[in-house]
């Protein structure tokens, strides 16, 4: 077994680089190889709001600061300030991040820049972690005003 500290997110399977990815409450992500169970990786990035999302060998994730970064294993992409960010899901076919907000917004991220390139205002004082719908073309998200959304995937 690994000691890595207490977990309060999930853990996550990484299929790019068959790695578990999970962060612990100090905020460190660790990589697991899955094929020789050792660590490949670990990056201190401060207390997160989520689980580390897989993207490429690496991961996006939602911080406590304020701010959504992408990771490679070795080093930070990319930092945006996002208020209270929630979880993120991406959208592949357009390589873009989705992250809800208590600025009640759901922000739109370039996964190559982390540009915050799309502001949907939903107009409550939180926006919860999106999923998506290829199929149908949608992304359905939670407010904290109890509203549930199903939008057009821009």
């Amino acid at each position: 077994g690994f000691s890595l500290g207490d977990l309060d997110t999930g853990v996550v399977r990484n299929p790019s680089s068959n790695q578990a990815l999970v962060v612990n409450t100090a905020g460190v992500v660790t990589g697991l190889d899955l094929d020789g169970l050792t660590v490949a990786f670990q990056q201190n990035v401060g207390a997160a709001t989520s689980w580390p999302f897989p993207v490429g060998t690496g991961f996006i994730v939602s911080l406590a600061s304020g701010a959504v970064e992408r990771w490679t294993p070795s080093g930070r992409m990319w930092t945006t300030p996002i208020t209270n960010p929630t979880g993120v899901n991406l959208e592949y076919n357009a390589q873009v991040a989705y992250v809800g907000s208590t600025d009640g917004k759901l922000h739109q991220l370039s996964l190559a820049t982390g540009a915050d390139q799309l502001q949907l205002d939903l107009g409550d004082d939180g926006v919860g972690t999106p999923s998506i719908d290829v199929a149908s073309g949608r992304i359905h998200v939670g407010t904290l005003g109890g509203h549930v959304c199903a939008l057009p995937i821009p």
